[in-house]
């Protein structure tokens, strides 16, 4: 098996020798031929190394020629770029230099824009200014018109009240009593009365409610203010009193001469009571406004007719003798005008014309329900042919609210008396209604 291991040991051996030989030679005669290459890429580098050598120098000339010609260009780009560089900072300058004109500029545009609103708020305000200026000027002149024409007119009124002035002056009347006559001044005994004028002003206070007491200083006042200087005597406080008799006296003649003047008289209304146990009555007649007119014209003949008692015959005989009395009035009327005045006269009515059978046409007679009323009526129906009689509408309303409250109260009474009882009678508790109102409307 060694043996045999050996062999082919040899064999094998032999063969690689063999190949190893081969190799050899064919490494040889590649050897060979890469001498051959070599001596052929040598002479061909060499010819390259010439040829590269003159492309060298040709690639030096050229390079030259072109560096030359890059040096110039830079050299050019160079001077352009400092020119650049010298037109850039110059407009570097010329945009610093726009900068601040334009700054300025602009702050010049604000100031002017500034100054152009100020101008125009301030033209706006000259022109509202001018406006309300030439407004009131307007108005001055207007108002210098009006003042012209008032002060115009004021001087004409000026001289009117001087022109009154001195009329009053010459038409001014003294406060002082004085004589009726040149015969009275001079008779021995006679007696001075005060003027007209002076009862006149007397009554009217009286009548617009100015107490006695109060005229007196009222005059005073008055004399002083119209005059400038005191009065030199004032009426008295008797006096004074004593000319609410005039307006009595005034007042029945006026309602004389109305009542005379109408034809019919349409209503009488009365109601009596008592003071101090003095009893004393009212009397209205009605006579119709117009004849378009259903409106009746109350004429107050007397607001206190004083009677001897409260009889219903004594009440009503006084309310007869009132109206009898009124053609007194007209007498003494008629006697003062045919004396002064006799062409008014015949404006007077007569005293004949004043007769309670006027209210024979149908006139109503109306007073309150107390039997002493109803009996004066009736007392009245059967004197005047003619009239009637009735319950005054006012009192009647009275009476039936009356009855209705009477009649409520009695109702609660009995309703309730169960519980009235229990209550303490000190405490007055009622179910009267009219209490119960009262107590309500407090």
């Amino acid at each position: 098996m060694e043996m045999k291991y050996q062999t082919a040991a040899a064999s094998d051996k032999a063969r690689y020798d063999k190949k190893i030989h081969s190799l050899q030679n064919r490494l040889e005669g590649t050897m060979q031929s890469l001498d051959k290459e070599k001596l052929l890429w040598e002479a061909k580098l060499a010819q390259a190394n010439t040829e590269l050598d003159e492309a060298k120098d040709e690639v030096y000339v050229q390079k030259c020629r072109h560096r030359k010609l890059v040096q110039q260009h830079l050299n050019e780009v160079n001077e352009n770029e400092q020119i650049l560089k010298n037109y850039n900072d110059s407009l570097h300058i010329d945009n610093q230099e726009l900068r601040k004109m334009l700054k300025q500029t602009t702050s010049e545009k604000n100031s002017a824009n500034r100054s152009a609103r100020k101008a125009k708020k301030l033209a706006h305000e000259r022109l509202l200014k001018y406006r309300e200026e030439r407004i009131r000027r307007q108005e001055a002149e207007d108002e210098a018109i009006k003042l012209s024409k008032l002060l115009k007119k004021s001087d004409k009124i000026l001289a009117q009240y001087k022109e009154i002035i001195n009329e009053s002056k010459e038409k001014k009347k003294e406060m002082q009593k004085e004589w009726r006559s040149a015969e009275e001044a001079q008779r021995h005994g006679g007696k001075k009365s005060w003027p007209v004028w002076v009862v006149q002003l007397i009554c009217e206070l009286l009548v617009n409610g100015t107490p006695p007491s109060a005229i007196k200083d009222n005059i005073g006042t008055w004399y002083g203010t119209l005059y400038g200087e005191e009065p030199k005597e004032t009426p008295s406080l008797n006096f004074i009193r004593g000319c609410r008799v005039v307006i009595e006296v005034i007042g029945e003649t006026v309602a004389a001469i109305k009542l005379g003047a109408a034809d019919s008289w349409k209503q009488v209304w009365t109601d009596a009571t008592s003071r101090r146990q003095i009893p004393f009555a009212a009397l209205i007649i009605g006579l119709l406004g117009s004849e378009d007119s259903d409106e009746l014209d109350p004429v107050v003949v007397s607001s206190c007719i004083f009677t001897e008692d409260e009889k219903a015959d004594t009440q009503a005989a006084g309310l007869i003798d009132k109206i009898e009395s009124l053609k007194n009035r007209l007498s003494r009327l008629i006697e003062e005008l045919k004396a002064k005045h006799p062409d008014s006269v015949d404006s007077i009515p007569t005293p004949d014309s004043i007769d309670v059978n006027k209210l024979g046409a149908g006139g109503v007679i109306m007073t309150d329900t107390c039997n002493t009323a109803q009996k004066i009526r009736r007392i009245l129906v059967e004197h005047i042919d003619g009239a009637i009689d009735l319950d005054c509408m006012n009192h009647l309303r009275n009476v039936w609210i009356g009855g209705m409250e009477k009649a409520l109260s009695k109702y609660l009474n009995e309703l309730l008396r169960g519980s009235l009882d229990e209550i303490d009678p000190m405490l007055r508790v009622t179910a009267s209604i009219s209490a119960l109102i009262r107590a309500i409307d407090k």
